[in-house]
Protein backbone atom coordinates (compact mmCIF):
# COMPACT_ATOMS: atom_id res chain seq x y z
CA UNK A 1 0.00 0.00 0.00
CA UNK A 2 2.80 2.37 0.72
CA UNK A 3 4.47 1.88 -2.67
CA UNK A 4 0.70 2.38 -4.33
CA UNK A 5 0.78 5.49 -2.01
CA UNK A 6 3.90 6.87 -3.15
CA UNK A 7 3.64 6.25 -6.57
CA UNK A 8 -0.01 8.44 -6.52
CA UNK A 9 1.94 11.06 -4.69
CA UNK A 10 5.27 11.23 -7.81
CA UNK A 11 2.03 10.90 -10.06
CA UNK A 12 0.04 14.03 -9.22
CA UNK A 13 3.53 16.23 -8.42
CA UNK A 14 4.54 15.35 -11.37
CA UNK A 15 1.46 16.39 -13.67
CA UNK A 16 -0.50 18.94 -11.90
CA UNK A 17 1.21 22.19 -11.00
CA UNK A 18 0.85 23.60 -7.01
CA UNK A 19 -1.24 26.67 -8.04
CA UNK A 20 -3.86 23.78 -9.70
CA UNK A 21 -3.26 21.91 -6.57
CA UNK A 22 -3.74 24.81 -3.89
CA UNK A 23 -7.11 26.07 -5.95
CA UNK A 24 -8.65 22.20 -6.20
CA UNK A 25 -11.55 21.53 -4.22
CA UNK A 26 -12.03 18.04 -2.29
CA UNK A 27 -9.25 15.65 -3.90
CA UNK A 28 -7.12 16.10 -6.69
CA UNK A 29 -9.40 13.74 -9.15
CA UNK A 30 -10.75 16.11 -10.41
CA UNK A 31 -7.97 18.52 -11.67
CA UNK A 32 -5.84 15.15 -12.94
CA UNK A 33 -9.25 13.76 -14.32
CA UNK A 34 -9.61 17.70 -16.51
CA UNK A 35 -5.76 16.96 -17.30
CA UNK A 36 -5.62 13.31 -18.44
CA UNK A 37 -9.34 12.27 -19.12
CA UNK A 38 -12.07 10.40 -17.33
CA UNK A 39 -10.66 7.15 -16.68
CA UNK A 40 -9.06 9.15 -13.67
CA UNK A 41 -12.09 9.89 -12.35
CA UNK A 42 -12.67 5.67 -11.45
CA UNK A 43 -9.07 4.77 -10.73
CA UNK A 44 -9.16 7.70 -8.58
CA UNK A 45 -12.26 7.54 -6.70
CA UNK A 46 -11.47 3.61 -6.36
CA UNK A 47 -7.84 4.34 -4.78
CA UNK A 48 -9.56 7.09 -2.16
CA UNK A 49 -12.22 4.73 -0.80
CA UNK A 50 -9.49 1.63 -0.85
CA UNK A 51 -7.03 3.60 0.79
CA UNK A 52 -9.95 4.66 3.60
CA UNK A 53 -11.09 1.53 3.80
CA UNK A 54 -7.63 -0.14 4.44
CA UNK A 55 -6.83 2.63 7.03
CA UNK A 56 -9.46 1.93 8.84
CA UNK A 57 -9.21 -2.03 9.18
CA UNK A 58 -4.92 -1.09 10.33
CA UNK A 59 -6.08 1.28 13.50
CA UNK A 60 -9.20 -1.45 13.88
CA UNK A 61 -6.06 -4.31 13.84
CA UNK A 62 -3.70 -2.15 15.76
CA UNK A 63 -6.70 -1.37 18.19
CA UNK A 64 -7.74 -4.76 18.83
CA UNK A 65 -3.89 -6.09 19.11
CA UNK A 66 -2.75 -3.35 21.68
CA UNK A 67 -5.68 -3.79 23.87
CA UNK A 68 -5.40 -8.18 23.78
CA UNK A 69 -1.99 -7.34 24.56
CA UNK A 70 -2.38 -5.18 28.05
CA UNK A 71 -5.00 -7.65 28.84
CA UNK A 72 -4.32 -10.60 31.85
CA UNK A 73 -3.01 -13.75 29.79
CA UNK A 74 -5.39 -16.41 28.98
CA UNK A 75 -5.86 -19.02 31.54
CA UNK A 76 -4.67 -16.57 34.28
CA UNK A 77 -6.64 -15.73 37.93
CA UNK A 78 -8.83 -12.70 37.16
CA UNK A 79 -12.11 -12.62 35.66
CA UNK A 80 -10.55 -11.50 32.31
CA UNK A 81 -8.23 -14.17 32.13
CA UNK A 82 -10.84 -16.90 32.87
CA UNK A 83 -13.46 -16.12 29.66
CA UNK A 84 -13.49 -18.11 27.13
CA UNK A 85 -11.67 -16.91 23.50
CA UNK A 86 -15.34 -15.73 22.10
CA UNK A 87 -16.06 -13.34 24.89
CA UNK A 88 -12.23 -12.08 25.01
CA UNK A 89 -12.52 -11.13 21.46
CA UNK A 90 -15.52 -9.09 21.97
CA UNK A 91 -13.97 -7.73 24.88
CA UNK A 92 -11.01 -6.59 22.28
CA UNK A 93 -13.85 -4.90 19.50
CA UNK A 94 -15.97 -3.58 22.09
CA UNK A 95 -13.87 0.39 22.09
CA UNK A 96 -13.76 -0.26 18.08
CA UNK A 97 -18.16 -0.31 18.50
CA UNK A 98 -18.42 2.32 20.88
CA UNK A 99 -16.62 4.41 18.53
CA UNK A 100 -19.11 3.39 15.83
CA UNK A 101 -21.88 3.60 17.84
CA UNK A 102 -20.58 7.44 18.78
CA UNK A 103 -19.82 8.37 15.31
CA UNK A 104 -23.55 6.80 14.33
CA UNK A 105 -25.11 9.07 16.47
CA UNK A 106 -23.39 12.24 16.13
CA UNK A 107 -23.74 12.33 12.27
CA UNK A 108 -27.99 11.23 13.01
CA UNK A 109 -28.64 13.78 15.85
CA UNK A 110 -27.21 16.70 13.88
CA UNK A 111 -24.30 17.44 16.11
CA UNK A 112 -21.42 16.48 13.94
CA UNK A 113 -21.59 18.96 10.85
CA UNK A 114 -20.11 17.59 7.89
CA UNK A 115 -19.96 20.29 6.23
CA UNK A 116 -17.34 22.26 8.19
CA UNK A 117 -15.63 24.48 5.93
CA UNK A 118 -11.66 25.87 6.39
CA UNK A 119 -9.33 28.29 5.03
CA UNK A 120 -5.68 28.39 6.23
CA UNK A 121 -3.54 31.12 4.91
CA UNK A 122 0.07 31.18 5.10
CA UNK A 123 2.34 34.50 5.37
CA UNK A 124 4.18 36.12 7.59
CA UNK A 125 1.14 35.05 10.20
CA UNK A 126 -0.60 31.67 10.12
CA UNK A 127 -4.74 32.23 9.45
CA UNK A 128 -7.23 29.60 9.83
CA UNK A 129 -10.71 30.62 9.40
CA UNK A 130 -13.25 27.88 10.24
CA UNK A 131 -17.27 27.78 9.76
CA UNK A 132 -20.15 25.14 9.70
CA UNK A 133 -23.48 25.95 8.46
CA UNK A 134 -24.49 26.56 12.17
CA UNK A 135 -21.82 28.69 13.23
CA UNK A 136 -20.10 32.12 12.23
CA UNK A 137 -17.02 31.92 10.82
CA UNK A 138 -14.56 32.27 13.70
CA UNK A 139 -10.51 32.84 12.60
CA UNK A 140 -6.98 32.13 14.55
CA UNK A 141 -4.06 34.16 13.53
CA UNK A 142 -1.07 32.54 14.79
CA UNK A 143 2.32 34.71 14.55
CA UNK A 144 5.11 32.51 12.79
CA UNK A 145 7.91 33.38 14.63
CA UNK A 146 11.60 32.65 12.74
CA UNK A 147 14.44 32.04 14.85
CA UNK A 148 17.89 33.10 14.11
Amino acid sequence: MTIIAVLWLLVIVGVLSPATLSDAKGTVVTPLAALVGPAVNLLGSLLVILSLGLATIQVSLAQYYSLEERLPAPGSVSWVGKLPPTQRFWLCVSPMALVLALALWLLSSGIANPAIKYKIEVGSEVTVAVASRSRQMKQITIQVCRWS
